[in-house]
């Protein structure tokens, strides 16, 4: 790693979080311009593997995110609806 620092405000909006490669397994903090959280390259090995190990949320003072009430964030999308990946429950709501 060079120590090289950027402006994070220039590369707004963007996802910031532990990742991991696939390739090498190396663990390393990612900064990623959002829609581009998958196949990152990697630090240590270059490969275009590497994933954020969490799931990502985007922040946002303005921005509403829809938690269940058994307050998962989490949610699956179905020909039928949005429903919740941790209970099941169809409604959630708006935080």
């Amino acid at each position: 790693m060079n120590g090289s620092v950027i402006s994070l405000d220039a590369h707004r909006p963007h996802l910031e979080g532990p990742a991991r490669c696939g390739g090498c397994q190396h663990k390393y903090h990612a900064v990623a311009p959002i829609g581009t959280a998958t196949n990152m390259e990697c630090p240590s090995c270059h490969r275009m593997l590497a994933v954020f190990v969490n799931h990502v949320l985007r922040g946002s003072d303005d921005t509403l995110h829809w938690v269940c009430k058994c307050g998962c964030d989490m949610f699956h999308i179905s020909e039928h609806g949005t429903y919740c990946a941790s209970c099941g429950a169809w409604k959630m709501e708006a935080h």
